[in-house]
C-alpha cells in the first residue's frame, strides 16, 4: 500500500551484529547503511535489501510527517 508523505525522518537502524538500534550515521560508518546503493546490508549473514524493504521489515526505523 503507497502512503504520500511529505518527510520522512529516520529514527534508527538496526545493527544486525547486536539487534541494538543505532543511528543513521553509526549504521553508515558500521556500514549496515550502504548509501551508494541504497541497501540495508546484514553484516552477519551478507544479505542486502534495499532500504523501502528494510523499511517494511523494521530494520530501518522511521516516523512519517504528513502535511494535511
Amino acid at each position: 500500500m503507497y502512503i504520500p508523505y511529505d518527510i520522512l525522518l529516520v529514527t534508527g537502524v538496526i545493527d544486525p551484529s547486536s539487534n541494538e538500534e543505532v543511528s543513521m550515521q553509526k549504521a553508515v560508518m558500521l556500514g549496515i547503511i550502504n548509501s551508494a546503493n541504497g541497501t540495508y546490508v546484514n553484516s552477519v549473514t551478507g544479505e542486502s535489501f534495499p532500504i523501502p524493504v528494510a523499511m517494511n521489515a523494521g530494520l530501518i526505523k522511521v516516523h512519517y510527517y504528513f502535511q494535511l
